[in-house]
């Protein structure tokens, strides 16, 4: 019914208060949908025929950098949330929007880099932040990630999760990220599992995304049995051929690695 409306609305000559409310909720309609391209477009609409607090601007610029940012255009995405910051927002736009700021900068200077970084220890400082110190810290695990540097991203992260205990909806997306590094990257499907049952555990329910996680952390807690069922398999072959010795030393090295393994497994458990 919505979408009818919309179509017979454009056929109208519209007043500039009437064409606001029509493009922003246009805009919505498409934002629900995921239709992002047609969402781009009804935004770029509202901002000739908005008027009032720059406060309004400001929300309109940063939903711009958003949409922006998620098609990849980078450059547009920063400009929009550099305007967004210029419009004199509240201070949780006016964080966000510098945060995102650096995530579409060019960082292809080690120049870039380093002022990165630093304007990040600089957010961790100022006292006005402690509230958004998960935030940060999962922005820094992002950023290192984005450079391949996996152990600091993941450093970070484990970081954020600390920080931001009662945060769950932080807590549930640094889950998240974590669990795909450690699938996708560095292949331990083991810990990956852990950190999609978190992710799991913490993910609104009411999230389109929540049926994608379920289903991958129920695949994951399936195919980690058989995956060990399989490694425990073999390594009873291969240690049925050992002579005496060979056999204890290689005792003397599983046990080595299943302390190596509880150790980690305490480490998720406190960053949890």
């Amino acid at each position: 019914n919505a979408i009818l409306v919309k179509e017979y609305l454009k056929k109208f000559e519209l007043s500039k208060k009437n064409k606001l409310k029509y493009e922003l909720t246009c805009a919505h309609i498409d934002r629900l949908q995921f239709q992002y391209d047609s969402c781009l477009m009804h935004m770029e609409n509202v901002l000739p025929v908005i008027a009032g607090k720059r406060e309004r601007k400001a929300r309109i610029h940063f939903i711009l950098g958003q949409l922006y940012q998620l098609k990849g255009v980078d450059s547009l995405a920063y400009f929009h949330y550099n305007k967004a910051r210029k419009n004199n927002p509240p201070y949780e736009l006016f964080f966000f929007a510098k945060l995102y700021m650096n995530q579409v900068a060019n960082l292809n200077k080690k120049t870039g880099v380093k002022k990165t970084m630093k304007y990040y220890n600089k957010l961790l400082k100022d006292k006005k932040n402690v509230e958004y110190k998960d935030k940060i810290y999962y922005e820094m695990g992002l950023f290192e990630y984005k450079q391949k540097h996996i152990p600091q991203a993941l450093a970070y992260f484990n970081t954020s999760l600390w920080e931001g205990m009662n945060n769950k909806y932080q807590s549930a997306t640094t889950y998240l990220k974590e669990a795909e590094i450690y699938y996708d990257d560095l292949k331990d499907f083991k810990t990956s599992k852990f950190y999609y049952d978190s992710a799991f555990k913490n993910w609104d329910s009411k999230d389109y995304r929540y049926p994608e996680i379920k289903e991958k952390q129920k695949i994951l807690t399936e195919f980690v049995k058989y995956y060990e069922i399989y490694h425990r398999e073999d390594s009873l072959l291969k240690i049925s051929n050992y002579d005496s010795l060979t056999l204890r030393n290689h005792i003397l090295s599983v046990v080595e690695k299943e302390k190596q393994d509880e150790e980690k497994l305490r480490l998720i458990a406190e960053a949890r």
